[in-house]
């Protein structure tokens, strides 16, 4: 299955990660104090992604969710306009 990594600000302390069902269509990482949108490659069935309540500062590397129609960042750190829902992405 694949995974994403929570990355640390200190190399010292263990890396989390979250195992996801490739074949998931509806995915909430609420609360996982998640700092970036990464590992997602392999996850082309996601249609709505809630990330609420993390530590995202930038939105990135969406591109190959193709067909992502909702994306949730309500109340993370994204700089620049303040978008924290998306529709139809793809």
């Amino acid at each position: 299955m694949p995974m994403c990594a929570d990355e640390n600000a200190n190399k010292e302390e263990e890396v989390d990660t979250i195992e996801l069902d490739a074949t998931a269509k509806d995915v909430d990482l609420t609360r996982r104090r998640i700092k970036k949108i990464e590992g997602f490659e392999f996850l082309h069935n996601f249609e709505n992604l809630c990330l609420r309540w993390n530590l995202i500062s930038k939105m990135e590397n969406l591109s190959s969710l193709v067909k992502l129609v909702e994306l949730d960042l309500y109340d993370n750190q994204v700089i620049g306009p303040r978008y924290t829902r998306v529709h139809r992405i793809g």
